[in-house]
């Protein structure tokens, strides 16, 4: 999450902690990008929550530029919520666009969004494995980014998944 409100930063960070997510934080746009390329060495990003307006460079800013090497989902966050600034940051690359202040649930359910559209993409490292069906009607598919235990399904990152 880059934001460089600290108090917005630390509450949405821990709302969506509770939530199930990892979150790490930086405070602008340099400091994101240069966080988000150290940890695509170690554990890859699922997704960035992105504020438009940062200090030393701003959120559209940013976003072109992490679509010079990364299809990461990107949700932008931002006060500015006319249909101008909309579409300058969805024109930036950003995949989906949230006015604050915004509802938790609301900042969640954008999130499995953007994150089920990316579980979709091709991917070019090998085959891909059909759903698993478990015992006592537990199912994984990890196309989807669902567990299911007795048709009661439970989505997850990206992150979460890989850890079945």
């Amino acid at each position: 999450m880059i934001e460089d409100d600290a108090v917005i930063r630390e509450a949405t960070g821990i709302g969506l902690e509770r939530l199930g997510y990892h979150v790490l934080g930086a405070e602008d746009g340099l400091e994101g990008l240069e966080l988000f390329r150290r940890l695509q060495q170690e554990d890859p990003v699922d997704a960035v929550l992105l504020d438009v307006m940062l200090p030393t460079m701003n959120g559209t800013q940013v976003c072109r530029q992490l679509r010079g090497f990364s299809d990461v989902p990107v949700i932008m966050l931002s006060a500015r919520g006319d249909g101008l600034d909309m579409v300058t940051g969805l024109d930036a690359g950003a995949d989906d666009y949230l006015a604050k202040p915004f509802d938790l649930q609301v900042l969640d359910a954008r999130l499995r969004a953007v994150l089920r559209r990316t579980a979709m993409r091709p991917f070019d490292d090998g085959p891909r494995e059909d759903p698993v069906r478990g015992p006592e009607r537990l199912d994984i598919d990890p196309h989807r980014l669902v567990v299911a235990l007795d048709e009661r399904e439970i989505h997850l990152t990206p992150t979460e998944m890989r850890s079945c």
